[in-house]
């Protein structure tokens, strides 16, 4: 008991003596500098400036302009027109198909075209010779001049073939959509077996038609 005694006593000098240390109140002096001091330099750090943001600068008399929704008009050409023409181009596909059904028949042959007799069965003398249509009969049936021999012979439409001529010749137009009309040949293309030929007459002067067969058209004969 003695020696806890002694040792409250000693913890509580202790106590006292921390206490009146804090209420001494601190004593502050003059900073003083003498000739061989060294120079004293505060260094602050360099910072990287922040970059701000550029911002448009926007006149308050044009910044209702510049916040207003933009306005739009419809042009005539704009997608209902395109769509109605898109539809008018269906509508003329169809007819076309339409009439190409019509007017295709199992026989193509017309008088005044010039028609290649394919074949053998009259001889050599007259195979792959080339003649003009003078009449049709029962329509599968021609009477075909020979242009070298000057002999008309009476021959099936299987035993003959068109004959294309030279681009910007007249041909007309022997089965199909647009049969018996006359037009002028604008390109071939050998390696399809088709043409594209310029409707010359009527009502239809100046329509191109693209991708026409070879035995759909023929050469006209120029007397």
């Amino acid at each position: 008991m003695e020696m806890v005694m002694k040792q409250a006593e000693k913890a509580k000098e202790q106590m006292d003596e921390s206490s009146d240390a804090a209420s001494v109140a601190p004593e502050y002096t003059e900073l003083l500098k003498t000739e061989d001091d060294e120079k004293i330099e505060f260094k602050i750090p360099k910072l990287n400036p922040i970059e701000k943001p550029a911002v448009a600068s926007v006149s308050k008399s044009n910044v209702f302009e510049k916040t207003s929704a933009p306005s739009f008009k419809l042009k005539s050409t704009d997608k209902p027109t395109s769509t109605k023409r898109l539809a008018i181009d269906e509508l003329k596909e169809a007819e076309e198909k339409l009439k190409e059904q019509r007017n295709r028949k199992d026989y193509w042959l017309h008088e005044g075209i010039v028609v290649k007799i394919i074949t053998k069965k009259l001889g050599d003398a007259y195979y792959k010779q080339k003649g003009v249509v003078e009449r049709v009969q029962d329509h599968y049936t021609g009477h075909v001049r020979v242009f070298d021999k000057k002999d008309v012979l009476k021959l099936d439409q299987a035993h003959l073939e068109t004959v294309i001529p030279a681009i910007g010749k007249s041909v007309l137009v022997v089965n199909g959509a647009y049969r018996g009309s006359k037009a002028i040949l604008e390109t071939l293309d050998e390696k399809n077996f088709c043409v594209r030929i310029r409707i010359d007459e009527g009502t239809l002067k100046g329509r191109v038609l693209n991708d026409v067969q070879y035995e759909d058209v023929c050469k006209i004969h120029e007397k």
